[in-house]
């Protein structure tokens, strides 16, 4: 793609024919995929930063559909931020993992939220 000019990610590796130049049926212009990568980290396991840096952090998981379990690692500048959870006899559990110097909010799917939560590993809901 980059050899070809492209400042954007396209749908296909084929999207300009090598032989003749043309333009296939391909979008030159797409969707990347590591936006979906994202919705995974910012919402299913809802961890978003609260300040520049992830010196304070929000994590507020959003599960739905048929999922009924999802983990999400993230190795901020701050250090590892990690959140996981699972439904578990239709209880939602979820552990959590705090970097040394961080604070965080921890927003459950029932509205329970539990502020300023420091340095360690947790687990909500059990």
């Amino acid at each position: 793609e980059v050899d070809k000019g492209a400042t954007t990610i396209w749908e296909g590796w084929d999207a300009i024919k090598p032989d003749t130049g043309e333009l296939g049926l391909k979008s030159l212009n797409h969707y990347a995929p590591g936006a979906a990568a994202a919705w995974l980290f910012s919402h299913c396991c809802g961890i978003r930063p609260g300040k520049p840096g992830f010196r304070e952090i929000l994590i507020a998981p959003v599960p739905g559909g048929s999922l009924s379990w999802a983990k999400a690692e993230y190795n901020s500048a701050a250090g590892k931020i990690g959140a996981a959870w699972k439904l578990e006899e239709g209880k939602f559990i979820l552990d959590v993992l705090i970097p040394e110097g961080v604070t965080a909010t921890v927003q459950m799917p029932d509205g329970t939220v539990y502020e300023k939560a420091l340095t360690g590993s947790y687990t909500c809901g059990k």
